[in-house]
C-alpha cells in the first residue's frame, strides 16, 4: 500500500533518515567513506548504487541488493559489516521499500569519478624512465687506503659472505704485484660461493622458502631445485633478461639443450613457491588468490611496484588501473599452477618431470638395477621369516610342557619382529623407488581465456571481462598481442625470432635483447 506524501515523509523522517544516519553513514556517506561506491546520504546515490548496481528497487524488497545485505542470507554481503541490524530495524527498511521508498531528499549528490589516468604523463616520472649511466661520483675527500688484510677481508665478506682462509691470507700478502687484487676478485668471482651469497638475495626477493604458504607447514619437496638455479645462474652470469625470462616463461621457450630445457622449467618455480596459500576449501577463491599472490611477485621482483590494491581499484596516484590488474590475471589464470589432491581442503604447487640426459638415464637404470636387488632381497629373507614363524608355530601346537613352549615362543616372537621390520624396509623402499627427476614448475592451461573482475575481490561477485594484455605504463609503443591459444606469458617479439617476456621491457633498452625499447 503507497503511503500519501505527508504519512511517507513522516516515516522517513522519523524512523528510516535516523536508522540510515545511525547505521549505515559510517561507511557510506560523503562525509565519511564511499565504500564500494556507494552513498546513503541522498536519494541520488542510492538510485545511482554502487558496485552492485542500485541499492534498491521501490515496491519490492525482496529484489533489493540493501535488503538482501541487511539480511545476512549472503555470506558474501552482509552490512553493517560489525553487527547486523536488529529485525525491528530490518522491517523498518522492507516496510519503506514496499511502500515505494520515498525519499524527500532533494539535492542530488553523484559520486565523482576517476578521471582516466594520462599515460603520456605518468611515462614522464622519473620511476618509469630507463636508467642512464652518469659519470662516476668522486667524493672530495676519501679514507685512507685499507691494508691488505683489511681489503682482503673487505672483498671476501662482499663477494662469498665468507671470511678469507690463512692460505687466501698469506698468498695475498705475498703477492706484491700490480694485479694481485684482480687475481683475488676473479677468484672469488669464480668461486661457487659468490653465486650463494648473491643468488640469497635475490632468493629473498621473490620469498623462497622450503614449504607453501605461511598459514600451514606445507613441505615443498622439490623447492630446492629452484634455490640450485638460482645460484647457477649467478655463477653462469646468466643475463638478467634471460633469468627474468625463464622463471616467467621458462617451460615455453626454446632450447639449445637437455640442461638447457631443465633450467627452463625449473624456473617456473618462481610462480610457485614462498607465500603461496594452498590450503582453501573454495576453490575459486583459491585460484584467485592465488593469482593475485603470483601478480604481487611479479610486480615487486619485475616492477618495483605493488599491485594488489588494483584488484580492487585503480591506483589513486599510479598509472594502473583494473584493467591492467585483470589483463594480467588472465594471463596468470590461463596457467595451471596448483592442483587439487582430492584430499579435502588440501592443493599442492604444479609438478612437471624434468627431460634427461643420456647421462641421467643412465644413472637412472642403474639406480632402478640397484633398487630391484635390494627389494629382491629383502623380499626373499622376508619369505625365509614367514616360513621359519610358520614352523614354530606348528613345533608349538604339538607342545603342552610350559618350560618347551617358551624357548620356541621367545624365537617365534624374534622371528615375527624380524619379518615385520623388513616389511617396514620394503614399503619405505617401494616409496623412495628411483623415479626421473621433478620439478615444481608451471604450464600453460588446455583452454586460455580472457577472465573477468572480481568485484572488491570477491571470487564469487564477476564484473566485466577483461582481454588479457600488460601494465600499459610498462610499454612505450603498443603492446603485444596475445593470441586466443595461449596463456600470455610469452609472446615473440614482432619482426624478431627472440622470445619476449612482458615484464623484461621495464628493465631492458636497447642492445641485442629482442624487447622492447623507450625511445
Amino acid at each position: 500500500m503507497m503511503l500519501t506524501a505527508t504519512k511517507a515523509d513522516v516515516l522517513f523522517e522519523t524512523r528510516v533518515r535516523p536508522l540510515l544516519e545511525q547505521r549505515c553513514f559510517e561507511c557510506h556517506s560523503h562525509t565519511t567513506k564511499i565504500k564500494g561506491g556507494l552513498v546513503l546520504d541522498s536519494k541520488s546515490g542510492w538510485q545511482q548504487g554502487g558496485d552492485h548496481g542500485p541499492a534498491l528497487t521501490p515496491g519490492k524488497p525482496d529484489s533489493s541488493l540493501l535488503v538482501k545485505a541487511v539480511r545476512y542470507t549472503d555470506p558474501d554481503l552482509q552490512m553493517p559489516p560489525k553487527k547486523k541490524l536488529s529485525a525491528e530495524e530490518i522491517t523498518v527498511l522492507e516496510q519503506w521499500i514496499q511502500q515505494g521508498a520515498h525519499d524527500p531528499r532533494k539535492a542530488a549528490v553523484t559520486i565523482a569519478k576517476k578521471k582516466g589516468v594520462n599515460f603520456d604523463e605518468a611515462l614522464k616520472h622519473w620511476a618509469f624512465q630507463p636508467v642512464k649511466a652518469k659519470g662516476v661520483l668522486r667524493l672530495a675527500s676519501s679514507a685512507p687506503e685499507a691494508g691488505r688484510h683489511a681489503l682482503l677481508r673487505r672483498v671476501s665478506f662482499d663477494l662469498t659472505g665468507l671470511p678469507p682462509t690463512r692460505e687466501d691470507i698469506a698468498a695475498f700478502t705475498a703477492d706484491t704485484s700490480a694485479n694481485a687484487f684482480a687475481r683475488v676478485v676473479d677468484r672469488l668471482l669464480g668461486s661457487h660461493a659468490f653465486g650463494e651469497r648473491w643468488g640469497r638475495h635475490w632468493l629473498d626477493l621473490v620469498g623462497y622458502a622450503d614449504q607453501v604458504g605461511t598459514a600451514n607447514d606445507v613441505a615443498a619437496p622439490e623447492a630446492w631445485r629452484y634455490r640450485d638455479y638460482v645460484v647457477r645462474a649467478f655463477n653462469a652470469d646468466k643475463p638478467f633478461d634471460e633469468f627474468i625470462h625463464e622463471q616467467i616463461a621458462g617451460d615455453l621457450m626454446p632450447a639449445a639443450s637437455v640442461p638447457q630445457r631443465q633450467d627452463q622449467i625449473v624456473a617456473t618455480g618462481f610462480l610457485l613457491l614462498g607465500n603461496m596459500n594452498i590450503v582453501e576449501a573454495d576453490k575459486d577463491k583459491l585460484r584467485v588468490d592465488m593469482v593475485d599472490q603470483q601478480i604481487e611477485k611479479v610486480g615487486k621482483a619485475f616492477l618495483g611496484m605493488t599491485l594488489n590494491c588494483v584488484r580492487c581499484h585503480d591506483h589513486k596516484f599510479d598509472p594502473i588501473t583494473l584493467q591492467d590488474y585483470y589483463g594480467l590475471a588472465g594471463i596468470f589464470m590461463s596457467t595451471e599452477s596448483v592442483y587439487h589432491t582430492g584430499r579435502g581442503v588440501w592443493s599442492a604447487p604444479c609438478l612437471a618431470e624434468l627431460p634427461q640426459t643420456p647421462a641421467d638415464r643412465q644413472r637412472l637404470d642403474k639406480a632402478r638395477h640397484d633398487h630391484d636387488q635390494v627389494v629382491a632381497a629383502l623380499k626373499a629373507r622376508s619369505m625365509e621369516s614367514k616360513k621359519q614363524s610358520g614352523e614354530l608355530a606348528t613345533q608349538l601346537a604339538g607342545l603342552a610342557d610350559k618350560s618347551q613352549r617358551e624357548p620356541l615362543e621367545k624365537q617365534k616372537a624374534e622371528c615375527d619382529k624380524h619379518g615385520r621390520d623388513l616389511d617396514n624396509r620394503l614399503l619405505h623402499l617401494d616409496y623412495i623407488q628411483p623415479r626421473p627427476a621433478i620439478a615444481h614448475a608451471t604450464h600453460d592451461a588446455p583452454h586460455p581465456g580472457d577472465t573477468q573482475i572480481t568485484i572488491r575481490g570477491n571470487a564469487h561477485a564477476l564484473g566485466s571481462s577483461v582481454p588479457r594484455g600488460f601494465v600499459k605504463a610498462a610499454f612505450s609503443g603498443t603492446p603485444p598481442a596475445v593470441p586466443a591459444h595461449q596463456s600470455g606469458r610469452v609472446q615473440r617479439a614482432t619482426g624478431d625470432e627472440q622470445i619476449q617476456c612482458f615484464p623484461v621491457a621495464l628493465f631492458f633498452q636497447g642492445g641485442d635483447t629482442g624487447v622492447a625499447e623507450r625511445p
